[in-house]
């Protein structure tokens, strides 16, 4: 079967015949009889390949860019997640007000966490993130995700600083209001 897959694209259809030599043998394995031919027909909905990585487009950069987020900041983000076809799966926007996390805590999927890196205040950018920097083969929620690539156009909202032994989080002198609304 690996043989008869190499190659293959997005949408292809294709019969995949494997002799028994390439099969289960003389021997067979529970319903399937020895010696037999077996025959596929498949239909390639997807793939991904697990080298693949996140893709960043920046869509808006201000023109003061000197600080740039890093592991351990504390960012405020909007973000629309979707589904590569589409398909809105969460926003930040309609919820009207921003996700906040530690950079680099594991708050996020790992894809989302280095696609929020080296991002200026007031940047959007879309990032695409592969299914094994998101949420795997093991999905999460009502719609079971796995396998899914996520697409996420996001703006960064500000700096914050969590307060030493305290919940409360206040902003840093360098935080900026967002804008609302979908951007692409």
């Amino acid at each position: 079967m690996d043989e008869g897959l190499l190659g293959v694209c997005i949408g292809e259809r294709r019969r995949i015949v494997v002799p028994p030599h390439l099969g289960y043998g003389e021997e067979g394995r529970g319903n399937i009889p020895g010696s037999a031919v077996l025959v596929f027909d498949i239909h390639v909905i997807d793939f991904h390949n697990p080298s693949d990585s996140i893709s960043i487009t920046s869509h808006y950069k201000p023109p003061d860019c000197s600080v740039l987020s890093k592991k351990g900041d504390y960012l405020k983000y909007h973000y629309n997640a979707s589904l590569l076809d589409g398909t809105l799966l969460d926003s930040t926007w309609s919820l009207g007000r921003t996700y906040n996390i530690v950079l680099g805590s594991g708050q996020v999927v790992l894809g989302m966490d280095l696609g929020l890196r080296e991002m200026c205040v007031g940047e959007r950018r879309t990032v695409i993130v592969p299914p094994h920097l998101g949420y795997g083969e093991a999905g999460v929620g009502k719609r079971r995700l796995q396998g899914c690539w996520a697409h996420s156009p996001s703006e960064f909202c500000g700096f914050g600083c969590p307060r030493e032994n305290h919940n409360m989080l206040l902003p840093l002198k360098t935080e900026r209001v967002c804008a609302s609304g979908f951007f692409f």
